[in-house]
């Protein structure tokens, strides 16, 4: 007799990086249990939807057994669509609503979760990223984020790192791009850098899953220290991994994933020379089996 399929209504908020690791989650449990997703937008969803309990947009579905959702509006969606449908809820962050209104959630240990049942601890957030062995690989990627919070920025002093680390690496293809936190003064100083030797590609214009299969075919990838979710997502491939500096605003938990990295010496950093140790983190699948193998007999 056939298993019956697992119903996993997988909501979106339209962004990218939220998107990719949802979409980890979804393809890590279709790997292991028959299963059907769905992908349902939630962009449109109101608070006052929560409170009339109307999703329309699973009116039409087969009801659901998991809800999975990235990102802030997401929240809102997993609780509108469980009030509505029914379902198991499962976020992925750290959420602002109460903890105790999902049914899991899988935190990155950078944000210092509590100790619960309903959550699980990841090694930094989930993505999508499908690995491959890349010791023959010519090329390298630079992943390049911008202010923040946590950090400042020094065009001038980055655009020396890049070009230092290009330039002692010249056996590598370099490929270059940025993200919309990226200054602009640096966008156009890497358009004009005629003896950067490396193809500068703006995130503008690459394809949705453009960065997707390009990482995991690369042999080197540098993230700048701001991106965490990149970073992670680097020491999910293959490829050995390096930090560009960028200036702290201040000490805080984000800015001591970076330290905590160089120190353990996973990653590289641009003033030293050793290679860091090999890992190949897979925190979509970890936290997959977790859900099916475990979670799921009390909870599905």
């Amino acid at each position: 007799m056939q298993e019956k399929s697992l119903i996993i209504w997988h909501l979106t908020d339209n962004k990218r990086g939220h998107q990719n690791q949802s979409l980890g989650l979804v393809n890590a449990i279709k790997e292991l249990t028959p299963s059907e997703s769905y992908l349902i937008d939630i962009t449109d969803l109101r608070l006052i939807d929560l409170i009339t309990k109307r999703f329309p947009a699973g009116e039409k579905l087969p009801l659901p057994d998991l809800l999975v959702g990235a990102g802030r509006k997401s929240q809102l969606g997993l609780l509108v669509a469980k009030r509505c449908f029914g379902g198991a809820t499962v976020c992925l962050m750290k959420p602002s609503w109460p903890t105790a209104l999902f049914d899991l959630c899988l935190i990155p240990h950078h944000d210092r979760p509590n100790h619960s049942k309903k959550i699980f601890h990841t090694i930094g957030v989930l993505n999508n990223l499908n690995p491959v062995d890349v010791t023959s690989s010519p090329m390298g990627i630079i992943l390049i984020g911008g202010p923040s919070k946590h950090y400042n920025w020094d065009s001038g002093e980055f655009l020396t790192q890049i070009s230092n680390i290009v330039c002692s690496n010249q056996q590598i293809s370099w490929c270059i791009t940025d993200s919309p936190r990226t200054p602009s003064d640096l966008t156009i100083k890497l358009k004009h850098h005629t003896q950067l030797k490396a193809f500068y590609r703006p995130f503008r214009t690459t394809e949705d899953n453009w960065l997707q299969e390009y990482l995991p075919r690369c042999r080197e990838i540098w993230v700048s220290e701001d991106s965490v979710s990149m970073i992670y997502e680097a020491l999910s491939t293959d490829a050995e991994v390096g930090l560009v500096s960028v200036p702290k605003r201040r000490e805080t938990r984000v800015t001591k994933i970076s330290e905590d990295l160089i120190a353990s010496e996973l990653v590289m950093s641009p003033n030293s020379a050793n290679r860091p140790k090999k890992i190949q983190l897979n925190e979509a699948k970890r936290a997959a089996s977790f859900l099916v193998n475990d979670w799921m007999k009390n909870h599905v």
